[in-house]
């Protein structure tokens, strides 16, 4: 497991610090309540077209791949992409609850912790640091206004965010992607 250290002194989000606040399975699975049918293979399945298409237009060069959730669901989703995608793009997560921050160690990639009280500038300036420049993909797990305009920010010109079909797209949403020409697929 990879966590910058900017992150882990700014945050404290080391892994085996056993002094950060864990949270119950119920309350730290809020992205399995907002994606009920969520299926990892399928959501890996949506990622790879998506991947081809980028990495033909590049060349040779990885994708790199943002996975935004908690729970259970942002840890079945990554376990299925390390094992489609090893090797061939860069995979980071970025966990909104400390659990998948202290199970880290078993994803094999980078971890960001989007903290909900931290300044959305200061998360969106530590994904690129940790990306190292904006995101080609962003896997958005968590289906919420906030969540989905921090990654349009992160998401390169041209870029696409996957999200839940019930995500709330407003227009103030929509107008942003378009301004950056990106793509919405709400396909989860």
């Amino acid at each position: 497991m990879k966590v910058d250290q900017k992150t882990v002194h700014e945050f404290g989000v080391l892994p085996k610090n056993h002094k950060l606040p864990t949270f119950s399975s119920q309350e730290s699975t809020s992205s399995d309540i907002s994606c009920p049918t969520l299926n990892p293979s399928r959501t890996v399945s949506i990622i790879a077209p998506v991947l081809d298409e980028i990495k033909s237009e590049k060349g040779s060069c990885p994708c790199t791949v943002l996975m935004v959730g908690c729970g259970q669901a942002l840890d079945k989703v990554i376990d299925e992409a390390n094992k489609r995608f090893k090797g061939t793009h860069q995979i980071v997560a970025a966990a909104t609850d400390y659990d998948c921050i202290l199970s880290a160690d078993e994803y094999d990639c980078f971890v960001i912790h989007w903290d909900p009280q931290e300044f959305e500038q200061e998360l969106i300036s530590i994904t690129e640091n940790i990306c190292c420049g904006s995101l080609d993909v962003i896997v958005l797990l968590e289906p919420c206004v906030r969540s989905l305009k921090r990654c349009l920010n992160c998401l390169k010109q041209g870029g696409t965010v996957i999200t839940a079909r019930d995500a709330n797209v407003t227009a103030s949403v929509r107008a942003l992607a378009s301004k950056k020409q990106q793509i919405i697929m709400q396909e989860l």
